[in-house]
């Protein structure tokens, strides 16, 4: 069990409430990762109504906060072939992965067969949804 797991349990089991969410990234803070700050971000997106005049400095700096997350899920997962050009099938959602896309029988294949699957949900946390798509036969 990693240090990470019981605040990915716990988001997992509350994926609703931005509480365990924002303790995660408080610990985050206290450890000197810098993703603390793309959760807090996201969550104040998250909150923010339409009109908010915070909302397009929030926006710019969501866009380049994922920017910086992507490059380094890019390099934590470099050798498997799936993540490289795929973090456009990335969605996030108050500072982690909501939903995951899978098109390509080769990049499922990875992804289920090549403990891509178990490394990827150790590095980003719970995702609610995935979606594999044409390829019965790798299923």
């Amino acid at each position: 069990m990693g240090l990470e797991d019981p605040f990915f349990q716990a988001i997992a089991e509350n994926p609703d409430d931005d509480t365990p969410r924002l303790a995660y990234a408080d610990w985050l803070v206290q450890h000197g990762d810098p993703r603390w700050t793309f959760i807090r971000v996201q969550c104040e997106l998250a909150k923010a109504d339409r009109d908010d005049p915070r909302r397009p400095e929030l926006e710019a700096r969501n866009r380049a906060l994922q920017a910086e997350y992507n490059a380094s899920l890019r390099r934590a997962f470099r050798a498997p072939s799936f993540l490289g050009d795929h973090l456009t099938n990335l969605e996030y959602s108050r500072g982690f992965p909501e939903r995951l896309s899978l098109y390509q029988n080769s990049l499922i294949h990875d992804f289920l067969r090549r403990n891509v699957a178990d490394r990827f949900f150790r590095f980003v946390g719970p995702v609610r949804r995935i979606y594999l798509s044409r390829s019965p036969e790798v299923l």
